[in-house]
C-alpha cells in the first residue's frame, strides 16, 4: 500500500510542522493543521503562501492530537507493509518526528523521486479549489501524478 504524504512547514533549514496531508492509494485521507503555529519561526514565503491556506477549524489541534489521530488513521494499514510516499526529506522527518516512536515496523518512508508525472502534477491544480502549498492538496497532487506516471503508455 502506498500514502503520499505532503507537509508544510516554517522554513526549509530547521522546519516545524504547520499541516500535514496524507492520501491513501485506497482513496482514505487525513488532514490536520497546527493550532500553535510558530509564526515567529515562518519565512515570509510561509507567511505570504502557506499561512493564508490555513483555518479548518475541524483540523486545528495541537501537535499530541495530530499525532494521536495520525496514529489512529494508520492503523488500518499497520497489518502490512505500507509505503510513506515523500517528494521532499523533510515530509519523512516531520512525518517520523510526529509519530516518534509510536510508527509501525511495517510503515516505511519511500521517497518518490522521479516516479512522478511533472505535467500532471501541474495540471492537478487547474482543477477548481485546488491550491498550492494546502498540504491535503499537494498530497492528492503526488497521488494523482504517481498513478499518471506509473499508468502504461498507450500503443499507437
Amino acid at each position: 500500500m502506498l500514502i503520499f504524504i505532503d507537509t508544510e512547514f516554517t522554513d526549509l533549514r530547521a522546519p516545524q510542522l504547520i499541516s500535514v496531508g496524507l492520501v491513501a492509494e485506497d482513496g482514505r485521507e487525513f488532514y490536520a493543521e497546527r493550532a500553535d503555529v510558530p509564526l515567529e519561526a515562518c519565512t515570509p514565503f510561509v507567511r505570504r503562501e502557506v499561512l493564508p491556506l490555513l483555518g479548518d477549524p475541524a483540523a486545528r489541534r495541537d501537535c499530541d492530537a495530530i499525532a494521536r489521530d495520525l496514529r489512529r488513521w494508520l492503523a488500518p494499514y499497520a497489518a502490512r507493509p505500507t509505503a510513506i510516499a515523500f517528494d521532499d526529506d523533510r515530509d519523512w522527518l516531520l512525518f517520523y518526528r510526529l509519530l516518534r516512536t509510536h510508527l509501525p515496523l511495517t510503515i516505511s518512508g519511500l521517497p518518490m523521486g522521479g516516479a512522478i508525472c511533472r505535467e500532471a502534477y501541474e495540471d492537478f491544480f487547474l482543477q477548481p479549489g485546488m491550491r498550492r502549498h494546502h498540504a491535503l492538496h499537494d498530497a492528492r497532487a503526488n497521488r494523482h501524478a504517481y498513478r499518471a506516471h506509473a499508468r502504461p503508455a498507450l500503443s499507437a
